[in-house]
């Protein structure tokens, strides 16, 4: 569909590109647009093979050379060798046209964002989604980050993206302020059932667990602190 960005990433200044589509058949989302955050340069399935993910994806522990490091049983559940890659082949082929923020902002009216269907959010400059219009109340986005493990992140992110927490990002000496993303782990779940749930939090409305009451382009909670809202909390699956 659209190029929202192409230039450094705010991660380690490796040429990065931001794709925007709306086609989606995940169920979960419902018919948000999608963005996709990738190496300008590498295919995303090589990319998580060298490490160069790192560029659009940061610290997160879920990466798949970063996962048994961390202690975690599951690594990301995006299939770069599917959609992102198909995404991919289709830039280098110049099949999307470059737009301006602002313009990609207007045609957002009645619509929902979801930031980093692949690619943390973080690893494109804050002030491209501040020109987009994201967090501005006038359409719905999800975003999430890990970005906030790393020294340089910019903490504006936090306006905009909820704080992603599983069992190893919650190991980080300090967490900043922002409304949190957490993933509980099944054996938890199945010992404590709500009893899991932290003060303050809610269960993702989209999950099984919480009888899927509603999905994310209708809920539009995970939109960092630009949502007067609680912090939700999802069981791995």
């Amino acid at each position: 569909m659209f190029i929202l960005y192409e230039g450094p990433s705010k991660y380690d200044n490796a040429p990065i590109v931001v794709i925007a589509t709306t086609n989606t058949t995940n169920p979960k989302t419902g018919p948000m647009w999608q963005t996709w955050i990738m190496r300008q340069d590498v295919a995303p399935h090589e990319a998580v093979k060298t490490g160069d993910d790192a560029s659009v994806c940061g610290a997160c522990p879920l990466r798949p050379l970063s996962y048994k490091a961390a202690g975690l049983k599951k690594k990301c559940y995006v299939k770069t060798w599917q959609a992102p890659l198909g995404i991919w082949k289709k830039y280098k082929r110049n099949g999307y046209e470059h737009i301006e923020p602002e313009q990609f902002g207007k045609l957002l009216k009645g619509q929902a964002l979801r930031l980093g269907s692949y690619g943390d959010p973080a690893a494109m400059p804050y002030e491209i989604w501040q020109a987009i219009g994201v967090g501005s109340g006038k359409f719905k986005h999800t975003g999430y980050t890990h970005g906030w493990l790393l020294p340089n992140f910019d903490t504006r992110m936090l306006e905009i993206c909820m704080e992603s927490l599983d069992e190893a990002s919650e190991q980080a000496e300090q967490i900043p302020e922002g409304r949190s993303y957490r993933v509980i782990e099944p054996e938890a779940w199945k010992a404590l059932g709500l009893g899991a749930l932290r003060l303050g939090e809610i269960l993702c409305p989209a999950s099984d667990e919480a009888g899927k009451k509603s999905n994310c382009f209708s809920c539009g909670l995970c939109a960092g602190t630009s949502r007067q809202a609680k912090n939700i909390a999802i069981v791995s699956h």
